[in-house]
């Protein structure tokens, strides 16, 4: 039995949802839980995307848990969050952040982890650590910077100030600000969208989008191995049939 977290799964997309009054700070026992349903869901073949989200409507989550400053040492604290959210970053099937409230720290870093972010409208986004004198430890700077490029996301850094969703989505930080009303259901319909995509595309284009100009070959050749799958026999079947395919991960 979680401590924190819950699990749903339908139509093939796994909800984790977080509770932690009353801002879903990010405990030690919280990220290793977490840890260990990235370890399950990522080998679970019934899982095709994944949704991350908080409990409750004003936070997603206000980042790490400064109460336990005291009792972890800060590079226990920053070396397992790096590690966690690295392996959220190279989670080989989607990964969807639905931002439910405010995202600050290292909850905003968490969002900066997964492949898209949906938020509801009123939420807000911050990186605040340099107003303490520190700095975003769980990659939250190198994430900001290839999403924004250096000087908007300098900006945010430098200044620790916080956005709103909408100027987040047009600052490119976030896909959609959605009206409260509206925010969880069209996220959960973006994420069975993709679930119902082709799993092994998905996960070589996953792969590649993380690839450096020196794996042109490598690449090259993932592309060409999945013109033999089944999955590709499916979808062109489908085109000429003008269905739509129901892939199987083969």
């Amino acid at each position: 039995m979680s401590e924190f977290l819950t699990l749903e799964k339908n139509a093939g997309v796994a909800v984790i949802t977080w509770n932690h009054p009353k801002v879903n700070a990010l405990s030690f026992a919280l990220l290793q839980e977490l840890r260990a349903q990235l370890d399950d869901l990522a080998r679970d073949d019934a899982t095709r995307v994944l949704v991350l989200t908080g409990a409750g409507e004003k936070f997603f989550s206000a980042g790490a848990d400064i109460r336990e400053l005291d009792r972890i040492a800060p590079r226990t604290l920053i070396t397992f969050g790096q590690d966690l959210f690295r392996q959220l970053e190279l989670f080989p099937k989607p990964t969807l952040a639905a931002v439910n409230g405010s995202a600050f720290g290292g909850g905003c870093e968490l969002s900066l982890a997964c492949h898209f972010r949906f938020a509801v409208a009123t939420a807000q986004f911050a990186l605040p650590e340099i107003k303490l004198g520190l700095l975003p430890g769980w990659g939250g700077v190198q994430r900001l910077t290839r999403l924004l490029g250096p000087s908007r996301a300098l900006e945010l850094l430098m200044t620790g100030e916080r956005i709103d969703a909408p100027a987040a989505e047009r600052l490119g930080l976030i896909q959609r600000a959605l009206p409260p009303a509206q925010f969880m259901a069209e996220t959960l319909t973006w994420a069975k969208r993709l679930a119902r995509g082709a799993p092994l595309a998905q996960r070589a284009l996953l792969q590649l989008l993380r690839a450096d100009d020196g794996d042109a070959a490598a690449a090259r050749e993932q592309i060409i191995a999945l013109n033999s799958t089944a999955d590709a026999a499916r979808g062109i079947a489908a085109f000429w049939t003008k269905q739509e395919p129901e892939f199987i991960g083969q």
